[in-house]
């Protein structure tokens, strides 16, 4: 099988990485020279992983290579969810009937499209599957024990297989999409915990918010027709990982709200975060019940807002419980 990793950043990298222990070739696709060179001089991704050996069988080419993406079997989006449509439109025409994996934790906004959407969109095709998980890319390109769940649809078990490895701890999931929002909600969550642990330091109040949040995601994922996700890697423990490591670029955004810090506007993060609770918001103004935290966490981005009296009223309005499941 013939395999590309569109994206040679931190997590595309690992993913590689993963993968190259059971193809024989792995193509790396980029618009950084110098990281394109790194890896084929020297086998090191010089700027996320400078540390870390690749395997030799990682090769990298720029993104205008489009011949070797277009004979590819497999091709996996690690792009960010800001980039993916522009890369999707880029590669239109190109590709056939290949299957694409995307990795994205985004939605675009305001069209309320998930990345395997937007994807599809843009060039036509039909297997389009989404992968996500409690996984942090510095630990997955070190072989660390990890897990992932993969949402695909059909039997394809050889692209199952390809992420199978004696450190990976793999489920799957035939809600392509439930897989994809579990992603987008877990990072909206760990923002909330960031700024929540700005303000409540004790274990006791620590969980209890953070149980609040792990219902109110589950309750945002039922009554958006994506049943059973809960148990799977993509769900809890994408949450408690995003929302209590420090590493964790959605609770840092957290903590830096929670202290008034000013965020860069221009970051992608920072731009992803604001857009993904703007989308999700507008998908729950849908449902029939409340999403406080949510709100909450909406109101956080906006800087004329007192987050110290936003906190006082989120609790005041979590003195019942405010999900109807």
């Amino acid at each position: 099988m013939k395999v590309s990793v569109l994206g040679p950043g931190s997590f595309g990298t690992a993913v590689a990485q993963l993968i190259s222990q059971n193809v024989n070739e792995i193509n790396l696709f980029g618009r950084n020279k110098d990281i394109i060179n790194s890896i084929n001089q020297k086998n090191i991704n010089n700027v996320y992983h400078p540390w870390v050996p690749l395997n030799e069988n990682i090769k990298a080419f720029k993104l205008e290579n489009k011949n070797l993406i277009m004979d590819s079997d497999l091709i996996i989006f690690c792009i960010p969810s800001g980039s993916t449509r522009i890369v999707a439109e880029y590669l239109s025409g190109v590709l056939d009937d290949q299957i694409v994996i995307s990795t994205a934790k985004g939605i675009e906004y305001p069209s309320v499209k998930y990345m395997t959407q937007v994807i599809k969109e843009e060039t036509g095709l039909d297997n389009i599957f989404s992968l996500s998980g409690p996984t942090f890319a510095d630990e997955l390109i070190r072989n660390v024990l990890s897990a992932v769940t993969m949402g695909i649809r059909g039997s394809h078990k050889d692209i199952i297989n390809l992420f199978k490895s004696p450190n990976i701890l793999l489920d799957v999931s035939e809600d392509v999409e439930g897989v994809e929002l579990c992603s987008i909600l877990k990072n909206i969550y760990a923002t909330a915990m960031g700024i929540f642990d700005t303000y409540y330091q004790g274990n006791n109040e620590h969980n209890a918010l953070l149980n609040l949040c792990f219902k109110e995601m589950d309750s945002i994922l039922r009554a958006s027709g994506h049943m059973g996700l809960y148990s799977n890697f993509c769900s809890f423990g994408d949450l408690v990982l995003t929302a209590n490591t420090d590493k964790s670029r959605n609770r840092t955004i957290g903590l830096m709200l929670g202290k008034n810090m000013k965020l860069d506007p221009s970051s992608p993060v920072n731009v992803e975060s604001i857009k993904s609770v703007k989308a999700i918001k507008m998908m729950s103004n849908n449902y029939n019940f409340k999403t406080p935290i949510l709100d909450f966490v909406d109101l956080a981005f906006d800087e004329r807002e007192d987050i110290r009296q936003l906190m006082n009223q989120l609790i005041k309005r979590l003195d019942y419980s405010p999900i109807n499941l």
